[in-house]
């Protein structure tokens, strides 16, 4: 990862107000069907049950990179009771998501937003990471138009997750089965559940079976 001190270099730190509103500059032109919801964060509805995420997102050493993803209606805040949910467009969260680190398991520094050493580079690293990131998040956004995309993303994120390296969360694999249960797909959602519920606590379990009971009949 960049950002490290180096001697002799001009370090001039920006608020990340100022951050995000360089982001929103830069990325403006290309979302413009998105809604900002401030914080960094770009949300397109694409139905009932499917949003569009794009998140500028903090890290360490007051760096940036950008997440992209979906806001899902019928996921839960968490596996716990009673179940909570994310409905309104203020409320969106990213249940299925890709960045930099698990799109190619390591941190390409084109991926990453400086913001350690004034307004010009960081203009240029969000112009550069923007870049870097658009034909990635489109392409899975194409994917992600409907809840039949939505499966097959978190099928394959659930394959990738068996690794050591990667690990989303929320668990693609509950991603999966939810999704399942929303598109009426019983046999399936049996099938992934079995695999499925050795990781979970009890109450997790619990709470699963609700949300599968709420994603099928809603």
């Amino acid at each position: 990862m960049t950002g490290s001190y180096s001697p002799g270099v001009s370090y001039e730190l920006l608020n990340p107000s100022h951050v995000l509103a360089l982001a929103v500059e830069v990325v403006g032109g290309d979302v413009s069907d998105f809604t900002s919801l401030g914080r960094g964060v770009f949300v397109r509805p694409v139905s009932d049950d499917v949003r569009h995420v794009l998140k500028l997102q903090a890290w360490k050493g007051a760096q940036y990179s950008f997440t992209w993803g979906v806001s899902l209606a019928y996921l839960p805040n968490k596996l716990a009771l009673p179940l909570r949910f994310h409905r309104t467009l203020k409320s969106t969260k990213l249940d299925l998501w890709e960045d930099h680190f698990t799109e190619t398991q390591h941190f390409p520094d084109k991926a990453y937003i400086d913001s350690l050493r004034g307004e010009s580079v960081a203009r240029r690293g969000l112009v550069r990471a923007w870049k870097w990131t658009k034909p990635r998040a489109t392409e899975w956004w194409a994917i992600a138009s409907d809840l039949e995309g939505v499966v097959q993303l978190a099928e394959r994120q659930a394959e990738k997750d068996h690794g050591p390296k990667v690990h989303h969360f929320p668990a693609p694999s509950i991603v999966q089965i939810l999704t399942l249960a929303r598109l009426s797909r019983k046999r399936e959602v049996v099938a992934s559940l079995e695999s499925t519920a050795e990781d979970l606590q009890p109450h997790e379990y619990e709470a699963l079976l609700i949300a599968i009971e709420r994603a099928s009949s809603s």
